[in-house]
């Protein structure tokens, strides 16, 4: 839903559709959804751990589906910000950030982890494909507001077999590793701070992206293509740096992924007038985008539990965060910068009537990303790594003593 927005705007400021045609203004209400989706991860956490994840993705679901049905009905601006940025950005905050703790709980101890959290995440990438292809032939024919009531169907209609893959029982969470959540690991918090800086640039390409493509030359059609190879790589590169993770540590590739997003958005305003080139940034933007939304979870986890030095052993009270809240606390981190990044991209353009200083911008808050990401090259896994598990095996050897 969020890679394809760029298309919907698209059509919002051309036609002047809500009485304004200021990119800022238009984006800020995606901005605003994206940002509230993971801030709101923190939340989901807690709600995830008391409540489950099949409930809490139930009423994300529910909740996003009502915003995107009341934006069909939006006559001005502010209504979209309601609609799609406060409900629909709420709604996915329940929705999206629990899928990928459940997931690394199921398979938690498999030597391929982090390729079955790609696999099973791979799915936004099929998303955006399919929904590229379905809106631009609904918006050319009906019109923006049917697209996004094709958008609430696709929600609805993919409620009951989300539910039922993530319906698995749930750790059950002990009190005091609630209350150790207080207590934020070093890594953990460099881990935060990498996602906090590259967020300020991660959303340009999904909203100002097409936009930005329009303004160059490029048609609706090849505009609009964007989107689909975002979708591509989103759905090859997660699964191919998930995979790599599991051999050399979701650290290092990190540190890969920063610095080659970097480089795309640096390249791109050179470069987009050659329409084999901007796909070819979609795909490396899509790549990278879906391994970081991969990664955030095994690299929560490894950076949470990390051993710095391997002869101290974790006394049964020396909790770790729960999976959930530390994997929430990063997504959080990515919230100021998604909601301020494309808002001031959009300024840059109505100012500047180009997106060229934008996209350099965001290639500088990737290159800050890198630098900060650098310590995080040790989050290697295996032995550097104890699990919330190993704290509940101590309980029990405790007891089996006594």
């Amino acid at each position: 839903v969020h890679y394809a927005f760029g298309i919907m705007q698209a059509e919002l400021i051309e036609r002047r559709a809500l009485g304004t045609s200021s990119r800022a203004v238009v984006g800020g209400a995606a901005s605003v959804s994206t940002g509230l989706m993971l801030l709101g991860a923190y939340i989901s956490g807690f709600f995830q751990d008391y409540f489950g994840t099949r409930r809490t993705v139930m009423i994300g679901a529910m909740t996003a589906s009502i915003g995107l049905a009341t934006s069909a009905a939006a006559r001005e601006v502010w209504h979209l910000y309601i609609s799609y940025g406060l409900l629909a950005g709420v709604g996915h905050s329940l929705q999206f950030p629990p899928c990928p703790v459940a997931v690394a709980r199921y398979f938690e101890g498999f030597s391929r982890a982090g390729l079955a959290s790609g696999i099973a995440t791979s799915g936004s990438g099929f998303g955006a494909i399919f929904l590229a292809l379905v809106l631009h032939f609904v918006i050319s024919y009906q019109g923006w507001r049917l697209a996004f009531l094709v958008l609430c169907l696709a929600t609805i209609v993919s409620l009951p077999p989300a539910s039922y893959a993530v319906g698995g029982k749930d750790p059950k969470i002990k009190q005091n590793q609630r209350d150790s959540t207080s207590k934020c690991p070093p890594l953990l918090i460099r881990l935060a701070l990498t996602s906090g800086l590259y967020g300020f640039g991660w959303e340009l390409p999904f909203i100002h992206g097409v936009s930005y493509a329009l303004d160059k030359g490029h048609s609706h059609v090849a505009a609009s293509a964007l989107v689909l190879m975002i979708g591509i790589g989103g759905l090859v590169g997660r699964v191919a740096c998930l995979a790599l993770a599991d051999k050399i540590g979701p650290g290092p590739v990190l540190l890969a992924v920063c610095a080659a997003t970097c480089l795309a958005h640096a390249i791109l305003p050179f470069l987009i007038q050659f329409l084999v080139f901007l796909y070819f940034y979609g795909f490396i933007v899509g790549t990278t985008a879906g391994a970081c939304i991969g990664l955030t979870t095994p690299l929560a986890k490894a950076a949470s539990s990390f051993q710095q030095n391997k002869d101290i052993v974790l006394d049964k009270h020396d909790q770790i965060p729960s999976l959930s809240y530390a994997s929430g606390l990063v997504y959080s981190a990515m919230s100021p910068g998604l909601v301020a990044g494309p808002i001031l991209a959009g300024y840059i353009r109505d100012r500047t009537g180009s997106f060229d200083l934008a996209f350099a911008y965001a290639a500088l808050c990737w290159l800050l990303a890198l630098a900060t990401s650098f310590p995080l090259r040790r989050l290697r896994g295996g032995d550097d790594m104890i699990l919330n598990d190993n704290l509940d095996i101590l309980d029990n050897e405790e007891k089996a003593n006594s």
